[in-house]
């Protein structure tokens, strides 16, 4: 339910100010989310104690990730705003050890309960953005519900063109209409491929099939409202990777198709900023095409400047203006719009061999069936995020981004295994 909220307080403002700019990325924010995420967390911690948690592999990763943590702190503290990249950096933190108590608690995806609390926010969500469009105005009383941007403040908001008239486009209870269109696709998604899942149980659920198609008929609508081809193409990568792992698993060749698969994505997830470019050129009065070009020169501008650790966490928008010589992207101070570039332009190659180094400690002690569920999985959550992953940065920079890649990506993976284990 509080998944899409934008609902925070905000603190050390002064801190977000870059030459009398205040740059929203820069500002340290505590969300409604985080204190929830924190109380799921301390009693986690209570239930590992409890269990006397002794596995060998467990203990390994938690080891590392402490020590590649502690190294990778170190690397921020000559950055050019501190508090940025150390909260930036416990919010890493944060996520991470969410991922592992979802991880470790996936079953509860796979309760009814989930599925129409899935659905009662999908259903939230594409109401209010529905009210925001037609009426052009917040449809909550105030930011306190939820934490929907108040579109009675015109400026600075985003705008689309219907039927030769410019309207405010739907932000639902989210930071931007991109966001919200992320949060209905990969909500749908789950929504789709929980319902597979629970119909190899129970295939006379009807109710659950009706409230399914009319959620998904009232969240695909607000979707176009909002624009976000990010979002469409993510809802058709994911119906792909959903059919993908339905046919990869019927052959039994989940590790070596998965592979293949991965191989695949990761060279498209390089390729982009190639087409990119020539898009821009080719459509030089498309300024999302010639903005996102000319951000993805000046990550790498930057990477050249600070190859082994990078700008620091959280520095992007800070960095900028050294190196881009482009007034507006100055101005309008946003990141680059592909998740591998600005990782690699604020952590540098140290960073990047850090993180390998962490994966690696936690895939090892792996078995080889639990090895084959990695591969059963992954290469299909990564289809399905690589077109927001490569055209957008929300998922990485925004809170509610971070929560959609967390809590999508682990109720997808955990969808696909209850149908392939009932297959």
């Amino acid at each position: 339910m509080l998944w899409p909220s934008n609902l925070f307080l905000k603190f050390a403002v002064e801190t977000g100010y870059l030459h009398g700019l205040l740059v929203d990325y820069l500002l340290p924010k505590l969300f409604v989310t985080d204190l929830l995420i924190v109380a799921l967390l301390a009693t986690w911690c209570v239930e590992l104690a409890r269990a006397h948690v002794k596995k060998r592999g467990t203990l390994r990763g938690m080891l590392v990730g402490g020590v590649l943590i502690l190294l990778l702190g170190l690397l921020q503290l000559d950055a050019v705003k501190p508090l940025a990249a150390f909260w930036f950096l416990a919010k890493i933190v944060e996520m991470v050890l969410l991922v592992g108590f979802l991880v470790t608690h996936r079953q509860y995806f796979k309760e009814r309960v989930f599925l129409v609390a899935l659905m009662l926010m999908l259903t939230i969500q594409s109401v209010v953005g529905l009210g925001q469009f037609f009426t052009q105005s917040s449809v909550f009383p105030s930011y306190a519900w939820l934490g929907e941007t108040r579109l009675e403040k015109r400026a600075g908001l985003a705008r689309g063109t219907f039927e030769n008239v410019e309207n405010i486009l739907p932000y639902g209870t989210t930071p931007h209409p991109n966001v919200l269109g992320a949060v209905l696709a990969i909500g749908s998604l789950a929504l789709w491929s929980g319902v597979a899942a629970a119909q190899t149980k129970r295939p006379t659920d009807l109710a659950l099939k009706i409230a399914a198609v009319a959620v998904s008929l009232l969240a695909l609508a607000t979707l176009t409202f909002t624009q976000s081809w990010s979002a469409w193409l993510t809802l058709a990568a994911g119906c792909a990777a959903m059919w993908l792992s339905s046919l990869v698993h019927k052959h039994r060749h989940d590790t070596l198709w998965g592979r293949a698969i991965m191989a695949g994505i990761l060279t498209a997830f390089v390729v982009v900023p190639f087409v990119m470019l020539q898009v821009a050129k080719t459509y030089p009065d498309n300024t999302s095409f010639t903005r996102r070009s000319s951000l993805n020169q000046t990550a790498w501008q930057l990477w050249r400047e600070h190859p082994w650790k990078g700008v620091g966490l959280n520095q992007f928008t800070a960095k900028i203006e050294t190196v881009s010589p482009s007034a507006e992207i100055v101005r309008f101070v946003q990141p680059i719009h592909h998740v591998g570039l600005l990782v690699f332009s604020e952590v540098g190659v140290i960073g990047v061999i850090l993180a390998a180094v962490w994966i690696h400690a936690l895939y090892r002690p792996l078995k080889s069936s639990q090895r084959r569920l990695v591969w059963a999985t992954g290469p299909y959550l990564a289809l399905l995020l690589l077109p927001i992953a490569a055209l957008d940065h929300f998922l990485v920079t925004q809170h509610v981004g971070q929560l959609t890649l967390v809590i999508g990506s682990v109720w997808i993976a955990t969808n696909l295994l209850e149908k392939h284990s009932s297959s």
